[in-house]
């Protein structure tokens, strides 16, 4: 069995919500078997900060659930990609993969990024360009 077999196979994916996993699992099924590694929600920025007067375990708590979440991380050997889902690709996911990019690359170092992918079940027409000049991989599923 495959890593995007066991993928494929598990019940939750944290914070997808429904379309976005019917998305996500028609992915792994074609092209799942590029990659050797996933992570799912990964937690990226400062998000609202130490908040003055809560506890340490309540400013913890706020902190993660402020912070910007990535769907998915992908590795294959030395290669590292952020990948967004979404039923649409619009100028929404090219804005967030940007911002992801930077703040992963705060996190954990300069040049961890081989590269972006959108997922989605369509594409907005007006945006495939934008993708192009930013080399991000499209895949419509």
């Amino acid at each position: 069995m495959t890593e995007a077999d066991i993928q494929i196979r598990r019940v939750k994916y944290p914070h997808m919500m429904k379309q976005e996993i019917i998305t996500w699992k028609k992915f792994l099924k074609i092209y799942g078997h590029n990659f050797a590694k996933y992570r799912y929600d990964v937690h990226v920025g400062k998000g609202v900060g130490r908040i003055p007067g809560f506890t340490t375990i309540l400013q913890d708590m706020a902190v993660r659930l402020t912070q910007k979440r990535i769907d998915v991380v992908a590795a294959r050997g030395a290669e590292t990609y952020i990948i967004e889902i979404k039923d649409r690709a619009s100028m929404a996911a090219i804005g967030q993969l940007l911002t992801y990019r930077e703040l992963y690359e705060r996190r954990y170092g300069t040049g961890r990024i081989s590269g972006l992918i959108i997922v989605a079940e369509s594409v907005d027409p007006d945006i495939k360009g934008v993708i192009e000049k930013f080399n991000i991989k499209l895949f419509v599923v």
